[in-house]
């Protein structure tokens, strides 16, 4: 299969709009024109090897490296090196890789960083929309709410990727971007991510997601595009049919 046009790279009616984005660590650029595009409710994938340039790409829309060329929007408006802080204001949240929680707090704590009057006995105000936010996620994890006083840092790495995924939520983003949700986890970690991947789909086109990830196996029939990096460059895209139907061997090779 050849690779698609830059036209497919950036589908019409897109939210999220990536336009010859360069950048990298320091002095060297280690991604270099990049163009990537997500349509509203779309889950869409970011694939490649290690070192292709996956997590610099994301970080650079979320305004952790400034780019030296190209342009990022959201919504109509150029977000171009705008502050995290900005960029959560309109919306947009990052779970890092390894998840980001604060691992000298204990679960709730971490929780509370989002939905500040939260309690277990659900008996804040039912007015906040952030609390009942995270009311509705912990009833997806419920291994959450059990483990409350647990210090973050003590968790498994499974359960410390669902509380970076889940404080993620609680945001209530409208792009949420997760890289590398599975890498270093057992089959049981990950499955438990799944889970909660499955859920979060379920609330349909509230939100979009970029998922940045190697194993694609566990993303069989759970996303709508995907884009390939190789070398700090998008090197192929398409449909999620498309990418499912290639062959074992070409499929893996990707990643």
């Amino acid at each position: 299969m050849e690779n698609t046009s830059l036209s497919a790279a950036s589908p019409e009616n897109a939210e999220l709009q990536v336009s010859g984005l360069t950048a990298g660590y320091t002095s060297v650029d280690v991604m270099r024109d990049a163009s990537l595009a997500v349509k509203p409710g779309e889950v869409v994938l970011l694939t490649g090897h290690n070192g292709a340039g996956k997590s610099c790409l994301v970080e650079t829309v979320f305004g952790l490296i400034s780019p030296t060329s190209g342009t990022v929007t959201w919504c109509g408006e150029d977000i171009t090196g705008l502050s995290p802080r900005a960029l959560l204001q309109r919306g947009l949240v990052l779970v890092p890789q390894g998840g980001g929680v604060v691992k000298n707090l204990t679960v709730w704590e971490n929780l509370q960083l989002i939905a500040p009057g939260l309690t277990p006995d659900r008996s804040d105000s039912a007015n906040s929309e952030t609390n009942q936010a995270a009311y509705r996620v912990l009833d997806q994890v419920p291994i959450l709410a059990e483990r409350r006083h647990q210090i973050a840092g003590s968790l498994s790495g499974g359960q410390m990727r669902l509380l970076a995924i889940a404080r993620a939520l609680i945001a209530q983003p409208k792009l949420l971007i997760i890289d590398e949700p599975f890498l270093g986890l057992s089959g049981t970690s990950g499955d438990l991510i799944l889970d909660l991947f499955d859920e979060m789909l379920k609330l349909g086109d509230r939100f979009s997601v970029i998922v940045v990830e190697q194993q694609l196996f566990r993303l069989t029939g759970r996303i709508d595009r995907y884009y390939v990096m190789n070398q700090g460059q998008i090197v192929r895209n398409g449909d999620a049919e498309e990418l499912w139907s290639l062959e074992t061997e070409e499929l893996w090779s990707l990643s």
